[in-house]
């Protein structure tokens, strides 16, 4: 059992926590904010009491961009002896002050959101790494206490997959956003286009999505597409959106 400090209320610890002290951990979440909108799944303590505690784990659940900063105010009130984690697809592990020897990552590859029902980690895959084989072995400990996918991934190949998520996740999701949008126009509920995204999305096993295009980009049909761009006459840039992605989908099938 370790005694986990997860620094950040944010999306992350909503869901982290209470994981990790399903998983047999003690865990506490530190957020320098003394007021919280929602009730909170574990202890939530203001960021003062993290000396008092006495963590042999930091989690960093923090904006990507304050890793650095953080970790190195910590540096000056902990033992530099603290396994220090952060959980950024997109920051390398040396971001962290080298002034800890055991440095870490724990990246759930997945968009969470604070308010939501806590997940079951068993099926979420998670990507680790650590900055020597003690604090690797720790880190894929805990991973593997939460869920039965996990992947050892260093810095490069976690910056890569982080780029992936953003195309299959992010993009999608906005995606989704221009099709409600669309339908709001007409008055056509959204809900009618639920079972064609599921569709799409269950559709994929793991080989190259292409083989699965349909549409009428990919079938060549001229026609429709003209008639598509001309319901697109008032919206300029997804207009060009519609015209880049027919072109990505013919040049990608042409190969």
């Amino acid at each position: 059992m370790q005694k986990i400090a997860i620094i950040g209320a944010g999306n992350l610890s909503w869901h982290l926590a209470p994981a990790l002290g399903r998983a047999g951990h003690e865990v506490a979440v530190f957020s320098r904010r003394g007021n919280f909108n929602l009730s909170w799944p574990v202890n939530v303590l203001h960021y003062d009491e993290l000396v008092t505690y006495k963590p042999s784990v930091v989690i960093l659940a923090v904006p990507d961009a304050r890793i650095t900063e953080v970790s190195t105010s910590l540096a000056a009130r902990l033992p530099l002896s603290t396994t220090i984690i952060h959980t950024s697809g997109a920051t390398a592990l040396k971001k962290l002050n080298p002034a800890f020897s055991n440095r870490g990552v724990i990246w759930p590859i997945r968009s969470l959101l604070k308010g939501e029902p806590i997940l079951t980690w068993n099926d979420l895959p998670v990507a680790y790494q650590g900055s020597n084989q003690v604090t690797t072995d720790l880190v894929r400990e805990m991973v593997e206490q939460l869920t039965f996918t996990s992947y050892e991934l260093d810095s490069q190949q976690r910056a890569q997959l982080h780029l992936a998520a953003v195309y299959s996740n992010n993009f999608v999701t906005w995606m989704y956003q221009v099709s409600y949008e669309l339908c709001e126009e007409k008055g056509i509920p959204f809900s009618t286009l639920l079972p064609i995204i599921r569709n799409t999305a269950t559709k994929q096993k793991g080989y190259e999505p292409r083989l699965s295009q349909t549409g009428a980009a990919a079938r060549g049909d001229q026609n429709t597409m003209t008639k598509h761009l001309k319901l697109l006459n008032g919206h300029p840039e997804w207009s060009r959106l519609y015209r880049l992605m027919s072109r990505l989908i013919q040049e990608g099938l042409e190969d």
